[in-house]
């Protein structure tokens, strides 16, 4: 038998972890890393979103070679609603 205490432990933990995951993205984090496309910490991967990656692994010679590798078919009459 499950405690009823349970799922309120368990959010507390998660939303403690989130935090601990969260304080280690700092502004200098963000300015020293987003130049290298290695991790994209804001929409648009930096400050002013500029939608840029310096990575290499896609380029003008392979890029015809990308194709789709999945789809999903979401259960929603009216699509996905996005603001």
């Amino acid at each position: 038998m499950v405690n009823r205490n349970t799922p309120i432990a368990v959010g507390v933990a998660w939303f403690a972890l989130s935090l601990v995951a969260l304080a280690d993205v700092t502004n200098k984090r963000i300015l020293e890393e987003s130049p290298t496309g290695e991790n994209w910490f804001l929409k648009g991967g930096t400050f002013s979103g500029e939608h840029y990656s310096a990575l290499t692994q896609i380029n003008e010679k392979n890029i015809s070679d990308l194709g789709l590798e999945w789809t999903a078919d979401l259960p929603m009459q009216d699509g996905i609603a996005t603001t």
